[in-house]
C-alpha cells in the first residue's frame, strides 16, 4: 500500500497539528510504503507550498499511489485537483478550526471539496458534527482521536519536586501545585483562571501555587494580572515561559493537577486538547473546560473532570474538593496514566488510520 502524506503543518515548527502529523507519518512507515510532501515553516509561504506541493504530488501519482492523504483541510484543494486528474483516492484529517474558521469564502470552498473525498478524520466529536453541519455526509466521517507518547518511565516524583523547588525559588513542602501547558492565547483562560479563580483559592488559605508553562500573545496581560495581584497572589504564580520536553516533563512529575480553563472565542476553537492527554500520560489529573474537543481528551473519572467553562465558583469548588483529598489525588494518578496507556498511543491512532486506509482502499477495487 502506496501512501502519499501533504501536510502543510509539521516540524520543526511547533503545535498540535505538527506533532500529529510527525507521529503519524513515524509510526505508519513501519505499516505502509510513505512518501511524504511537508512544510515545516512560516505560513505566509503557503501559496509557494501549494504550487510546489501540487506539482510534486502531480509526479508521484503518475509514477503510482494508492492513496493520499491530505494534513487539513486548507490543502483540501489539492486533494479535489489530484483526485480528479489521477482518480486516487483521497483522505483528509480536520482538526478544529480548520472546518469553522469563519470566513464566506472559505466557508464555500473548503466544504465542497471535502464532500468529494472518500473519507474526513475527525480528531473530535466536536469536529464530527463541524463537517456534518457543513453538509459533509455522516457515513464519510471517521473518528479517530490523536495518541500522544507515554513515558515508559516517570521522573521520580520526590527528585522531580526538588528540581521545581529550585526552578521557582521556594519550598513546596504541602504545597498544592496547578500546571498549565500551552500558548497563551486567549481561549486557553490563563487570565480568566488567574483573575476570578486563584485568588478565590488563595483567599480560602489552600497552599496552591499556579505553574505556567508557555509564551503567547496573551503573555503580557497574563503577567500584568499577576503583578496587579497582592503579594500573596504574585508570589504563588510562576510564569516559566517555554520549557523543552526533559524539563517539562520533570514540571509534570512534579505538579499536583493540570488546569485547563479554556474559555469560548468567537473564530477561535479547541479542536482537540491534546495536553490533556499528555498530562494524564504523565499522571497528571486534568481539571479542564468541557467545551468543544477538550470533551474528548478527558475520561471523566479516570484521567481527570470536566467543569463549565468560565464558571469561577465551580472551579474553584471543584480543585478545593480534589486537592483536599490526597487519596483520591493518587487514584487519579494511576488511572489516568493507565487510561492514556490502553487507547489513546500514537500507536493505536497509527493503527486506526492504516484500518481506514485498507477499508478505503478494498471499497475503491470492488
Amino acid at each position: 500500500m502506496k501512501i502519499l502524506f501533504i501536510t502543510r503543518k509539521h516540524p520543526p515548527s511547533v503545535g498540535g497539528m505538527q506533532r500529529l502529523s510527525y507521529q503519524l507519518i513515524t509510526h505508519l512507515r513501519s505499516r505502509v510504503d510513505v512518501r511524504v510532501i511537508k512544510w515545516g515553516g512560516n505560513q505566509w509561504a503557503l501559496p509557494f507550498f501549494f504550487l510546489y506541493a501540487l506539482v510534486k504530488a502531480s509526479y508521484i501519482c503518475v509514477q503510482g499511489v494508492d492513496l493520499v492523504h491530505i494534513g487539513d483541510p486548507v490543502l483540501s484543494s489539492i486533494g479535489w485537483t489530484l483526485k480528479r486528474l489521477f482518480h486516487v483516492s483521497v483522505i483528509v484529517t480536520a482538526h478544529g478550526s480548520d472546518i469553522t474558521f469563519p470566513l464566506g469564502i472559505y466557508q464555500w470552498l473548503i466544504p465542497r471539496c471535502l464532500r468529494t473525498f472518500d473519507r474526513v478524520v475527525c480528531i473530535s466529536h466536536f469536529t464530527y458534527r463541524a463537517c456534518v453541519e457543513r453538509g459533509i455526509p455522516a457515513q464519510k466521517c471517521t473518528l479517530i482521536s490523536p495518541g500522544v507518547t507515554v513515558p515508559p518511565v516517570l521522573p521520580e516524583r520526590d527528585a522531580a519536586r526538588q528540581q521545581l523547588e529550585r526552578a521557582l525559588g521556594c519550598d513546596l513542602h504541602d504545597e498544592i501545585v496547578l500546571l498549565t501547558v500551552g500558548r497563551l492565547v486567549p481561549r486557553k483562560g490563563v487570565a480568566w483562571f488567574l483573575e476570578t479563580v486563584f485568588p478565590r483559592l488563595v483567599a480560602c488559605h489552600l497552599p496552591v501555587r499556579y505553574v505556567v508553562v508557555g509564551t503567547g500573545s496573551d503573555l503580557e496581560r497574563v503577567r500584568s494580572l499577576t503583578m496587579a495581584g497582592s503579594g500573596a497572589l504574585q508570589k504563588r504564580v510562576h510564569l516559566l515561559g517555554y520549557l523543552p520536553e526533559l524539563q517539562l516533563r520533570t514540571v509534570y512529575a512534579a505538579a499536583d493537577v493540570f488546569v485547563m480553563p479554556n474559555l469560548p472565542v468567537s473564530g477561535d476553537v479547541e479542536g482537540f486538547g491534546l495536553v490533556a492527554l499528555e498530562a494524564a500520560a504523565h499522571a497528571l489529573p486534568v481539571v479542564a473546560a468541557a467545551l468543544q474537543g477538550i470533551q474528548d481528551a478527558v475520561v471523566l473519572e479516570r484521567t481527570g473532570y470536566l467543569l463549565p467553562a468560565g464558571d469561577a465558583e465551580r472551579w474553584e469548588a471543584a480543585i478545593a474538593d480534589l486537592v483536599a483529598d490526597p487519596r483520591h489525588l493518587e487514584t487519579l494518578r494511576a488511572s489516568a496514566r493507565a487510561t492514556v496507556q490502553a487507547g489513546f498511543t500514537w500507536e493505536h491512532m497509527a493503527a486506526a488510520y492504516e484500518d481506514l486506509f485498507r477499508q478505503v482502499l478494498e471499497k475503491t477495487t470492488q
